[in-house]
């Protein structure tokens, strides 16, 4: 007769692993110093690494990552590994570019005749901002004679009358800042006579 003997093996030592106090998504401006902590328990102590979009970025607790550029932006993964095993942790960074305009020196042309003027607004940011138009300080709203070409990249004025003139704002504004470039535009009967430009810009920052 043989005998049985139930004999009760260890679990092998565990671990788990989770980012402890930022979210899963973060936001960081150009300039900022980021730091990405990766906070593990295990037995035996687990080794850490960091990915960047799938690259090795370092093995350190925690990932510093100073003066933030346009290439930091991405998925960052915590790998922690001992010999029960492994897990990971994911931490889409996105970066934050303030409005700038894009035109060389800031300086942007304008299309004008008797009949219509175009009024550009070629600015650049991360995330790509929002542009809203002025006039005096009023917003102005898209009309048969008055028209948002490219999401307000360009305002397109048709059958340009004397009240037409003033000065025109375009705002571009994301989570990083806010951009005006302002335009006088002066007519003379039915004719654009001058158009200025001037770009003035201010960062409407968050608390860090």
């Amino acid at each position: 007769i043989g005998l049985w003997h139930l004999v009760q093996v260890p679990p092998l030592p565990g671990f788990h692993c989770w980012i402890q106090a930022p979210p899963t998504s973060l936001r960081a401006r150009i300039g900022q110093t980021v730091v990405l902590p990766c906070v593990v328990q295990g037995e035996p102590t687990p080794e850490h690494s960091w990915f960047h979009n799938g690259r090795p970025v370092g093995n350190e607790r925690s990932l510093r990552i100073p003066a933030i550029r346009h290439s930091d932006n991405g998925t960052y993964t915590c790998v922690a590994s001992n010999s029960a095993g492994e897990d990971h942790a994911d931490i889409a960074l996105h970066v934050l570019g303030a409005c700038s305009c894009m035109l060389p020196g800031c300086r942007a042309s304008m299309q004008a005749s008797t009949r219509t003027a175009v009024l550009p607004c070629d600015v650049e940011g991360s995330p790509p901002p929002s542009l809203t138009w002025l006039k005096d300080s009023q917003p102005l709203v898209s009309s048969s004679l008055l028209m948002y070409v490219q999401g307000g990249r360009m305002l397109r004025l048709g059958a340009v009358r004397t009240e037409d003139a003033g000065t025109y704002t375009c705002r571009a504004k994301n989570p990083a800042g806010t951009a005006h470039s302002h335009y006088t535009l002066s007519i003379l009967g039915k004719v654009v006579r001058e158009v200025k430009f001037n770009v003035s810009s201010g960062l409407v920052l968050g608390s860090s």
